[in-house]
């Protein structure tokens, strides 16, 4: 199988363990990096895991979501590195167990009502 070419620069940490029986076993983690802003250049959008920089969820391939990064040094889940700038979001896969905040005080409204782990709710 081949990988599409947006994927294979993103693809930058690779660990890998020997095992006594001589088998290795490999785990690739898509690093983060910024392809891409505002849709352009096209041919990265939608985004995949890991790349960024998105605006909202439209912008990420599939499922995934768009992680508005708040703070330089943030790790976002399923990703290598950290954040180095807050004003670049990234494309990652948001597990069912993920805290989210998605809204306040019923805006917008289209989020509401919240699921589990969603935020922010001020009452059941």
């Amino acid at each position: 199988a081949t990988m599409p070419r947006r994927l294979l620069p993103s693809l930058l940490a690779l660990s890998s363990t020997l095992l006594p029986s001589h088998f290795v076993v490999s785990s690739i983690v898509p690093a983060l990096e910024k392809v891409g802003n505002n849709g352009e250049p096209v041919e990265v959008f939608p985004l995949a895991k890991c790349l960024g920089d998105c605006d909202s969820d439209d912008e990420c391939d599939g499922d995934l979501v768009c992680y508005k990064t708040n703070v330089e040094n943030e790790v976002i889940p399923g990703c290598a590195g950290v954040v180095s700038s807050i004003r670049v979001d990234y494309c990652f896969e948001r597990s069912s167990t993920f805290l989210w905040r998605v809204g306040n005080n019923g805006v917008p409204a289209e989020v509401f009502p919240l699921k589990a782990c969603e935020g922010d709710c001020d009452r059941d």
